[in-house]
């Protein structure tokens, strides 16, 4: 069953309801404690407190807070002031995007006994492909 999460804003006040196999509820705020309300659009009030509660819906477990905070920037602050539509989907191509690429344990033997079979003057050159293989950029500053 794939997931919509909904937001309007409604007398002033924002709601987000999750739409899931003809069923709408409303989604449970699992943000930031202190009670913050849902925000997006912009750097809205309560966009990280939004961005953990869909990501915790989704994943069916917490997410970090720095998680939380680049999907917010990344994502939640795109959304429309007055009403969103978000999917499920959307949210999982997200975190697949973010997500760095896996190696295989035969990768990881051949990297691991380069490194270990490297020259002095080699062994930086093997570490920098392992590292490289292992992490993108943008997964080592987020």
């Amino acid at each position: 069953m794939i997931r919509t999460y909904v937001g309007r804003r409604s007398n002033g006040r924002r709601c987000v309801e999750v739409l899931s196999a003809g069923r709408v509820s409303p989604l449970v705020n699992r943000g930031q404690p202190g009670g913050q309300g849902f925000g997006w659009g912009g750097q809205a009030a309560g966009s990280v407190s939004l961005a953990h509660a869909i990501l915790w819906d989704v994943l069916g477990v917490k997410s970090s807070q720095s998680v939380a905070v680049v999907f917010a920037g990344d994502v939640i602050a795109r959304l429309p002031e007055d009403s969103f539509s978000l999917s499920e989907q959307e949210v999982r191509h997200w975190l697949d995007a973010r997500d760095p690429p896996r190696m295989s344990a035969d990768e990881l033997v051949e990297h691991l006994g380069s490194l270990a079979l490297a020259e002095p003057e080699e062994e930086a050159v093997a570490l920098r492909k392992l590292v490289d293989r292992c992490w993108t950029v943008r997964s080592l500053v987020n």
